[in-house]
């Protein structure tokens, strides 16, 4: 009975150890959230654009990113050069590409 005991005990104990080390973090992304705070560290303080989700889980070494439902369009519309604004890549001149 004790050798039953000390199994049970330790299969305990390793399944704690494995759902513990699989946690993840997990950042979220709605569009609609209306908090000044962004930290993506809950709903109520979501990113609202996905990529600094993505950056955010990067650079804590992983993650889940969980996007709320919503149509997200974050393509970029401008270049930014030293001192300009350009609306396509055609217009900028080609020293600021090197």
């Amino acid at each position: 009975m004790r050798r039953y005991s000390l199994m049970l005990t330790m299969a305990f104990w390793a399944a704690m150890v494995g759902f513990f080390a699989g946690a993840t973090e997990v950042w979220y992304v709605d569009q609609g959230q209306i908090s000044e705070e962004e930290d993506g560290q809950s709903w109520e303080t979501a990113f609202a654009e996905i990529q600094p989700a993505i950056e955010a889980a990067y650079e804590a070494g992983g993650g889940e990113v969980w996007v709320a439902e919503g149509i997200y369009d974050e393509r970029r519309d401008a270049y930014l050069g030293f001192d300009d604004v350009y609306s396509s890549r055609d217009d900028i001149p080609d020293d600021l590409l090197d």
